[in-house]
């Protein structure tokens, strides 16, 4: 902090000539309120052993499994992946790629968590890819 005051005294008055002052605060530091958010992408594979997984199929696990666990919102995009198995086949299949844009917490994270179980147990596979990104 810097005060500077110059001032000048004559026989018929007083007068200020200057006046500087200069303040200059610590900064503070920004609270953050808000959590970060995630991007999860989950790639559910369509194969199942003897076939696929009808498109009828997916919908009502979209439905019932998916959308009550994310009123939010989610996107599902078409795709095609392929993968060695257990056994180093390579398996070549439709996909669909859920994308659900939430916030970093552990109940979102046990809910995803019980769809992935969910859905390897419904249509028998052996996994479903889940890639995590977190969004500042």
């Amino acid at each position: 902090m810097i005060f500077k005051l110059i001032v000048t005294v004559s026989a018929a008055s007083i007068a200020i000539s200057a006046i500087k002052i200069s303040f200059i605060p610590a900064p503070l530091p920004i609270p953050r309120t808000r959590q970060v958010n995630v991007r999860n992408e989950l790639y559910f594979g369509m194969s199942k052993p003897g076939g696929e997984i009808s498109e009828a199929e997916w919908q009502e696990f979209l439905n019932k499994n998916i959308t009550p666990k994310f009123r939010e919102g989610l996107t599902v995009v078409e795709g095609k992946g392929q993968y060695l198995n257990q056994e180093g086949k390579l398996i070549k299949e439709n996909t669909k790629l859920l994308i659900l844009i939430h916030q970093n917490n552990s109940n979102t994270k046990s809910k995803i968590r019980a769809l992935i179980e969910e859905y390897k147990r419904q249509f028998n596979q052996e996994s479903v890819l889940q890639v995590t990104t977190n969004l500042d």
